[in-house]
């Protein structure tokens, strides 16, 4: 039984601008809290076996550390500008919830003076094996900052079978339009029901990785549902047997001719020491696709990106 949680912020920017430097930090109620520092450094997270980083700094994508705390229902995200948790020493606070579906959403805090919102949202597993979470924004003129993170308590796999397995659960995601403008209506959440086929033995270097997100829903930065989007295929990923994960698997949404109107890549871990649950992370960029709601053809395409996480069972 996967148990919905919630943490995370979302940025979106044209322009660069300079932001926040620290180490890498995990979810885990009661981690030390790492504070932004002056400007945003190339320094990539400190990861582990167990813990992966969206970080890529040419795409904005420069948060280095996410820690949740359970008792105060807070995050505290490093390495985003403008979120306003180094001038206050504060932490994202529970905002709202999104629809019906019971998962919360986070915001960064507000200062007199000005302030950008940063949107977040996290998944945890009622194992303790699977974390992760997305944070992103809509006050830059394009994408700007954000990132997602994953992290499990252990790794390890299934054992070998000839027919593959089924892994389904819980997807959610921040969604920021590029070029709609600079403000938190660019902001958005998807959720949606993730599905993966494992096969462990084929191919012979270590097994592979097919799968989607469907139902994908999409809600404004209030928590208010606005409508349908189309299928998140999860492309063939290959499995890292000694690292008991899945890597090189691309990502796209199709519009209705077949056509890619968004791509990029997902990544996943397995977790628990059979492998019970997988935890992954997506990133799609590109244009509107035409199946999702206020597409125009009339006018000039806009942009969109999604990070999401995922946790997933067998």
């Amino acid at each position: 039984m996967l148990q919905r949680a919630h943490v995370f912020a979302v940025l979106a920017g044209a322009a660069l601008l300079q932001g926040c430097g620290g180490s890498g930090s995990i979810f885990i109620a009661g981690s030390e809290i790492t504070s932004d520092a002056a400007t945003v450094e190339d320094t990539a997270p400190v990861t582990t076996n167990n813990t992966a980083f969206l970080f890529d700094t040419d795409r904005n994508l420069t948060a280095n550390s996410f820690v949740y705390d359970a008792a105060t229902n807070t995050i505290v995200i490093n390495n985003l500008p403008f979120d306003n948790t180094d001038e206050t020493g504060n932490a994202y606070a529970e905002e709202g919830t999104i629809g019906t579906t019971g998962i919360p959403f986070y915001q960064s805090p507000s200062v007199t003076g000005g302030s950008f919102t940063y949107l977040a949202v996290i998944l945890s597993s009622s194992s303790g094996y699977s974390f992760g979470g997305t944070v992103a924004t809509g006050n830059f003129g394009d994408f700007g900052y954000g990132g997602s993170y994953i992290e499990r308590s252990e790794g390890g796999l299934p054992a070998a079978q000839p027919e593959s397995y089924i892994y389904t659960g819980d997807y959610v995601g921040t969604r920021v339009v590029g070029n709609g403008g600079a403000g938190d209506g660019d902001v958005g959440f998807v959720v949606g029901t993730a599905n993966l086929e494992v096969d462990l033995l084929d191919l012979d270097t270590g097994g592979s990785a097919i799968g989607s997100v469907t139902g994908r829903t999409l809600y404004d930065n209030d928590g208010n549902e606005v409508g349908a989007l189309a299928s998140l295929q999860l492309n063939q990923g290959d499995i890292d047997v000694d690292a008991q994960t899945i890597i090189d698997g691309t990502s796209d949404v199709r519009n209705t001719d077949g056509s890619d109107a968004q791509s990029g890549e997902w990544t996943g871990y397995f977790a628990g020491p059979n492998g019970e649950e997988i935890v992954g992370y997506v990133v799609v960029e590109g244009e509107w696709a035409d199946t999702a709601p206020g597409y125009d053809p009339n006018i000039d395409a806009e942009t969109i990106r999604e990070t999401g996480v995922f946790i997933i069972e067998r």
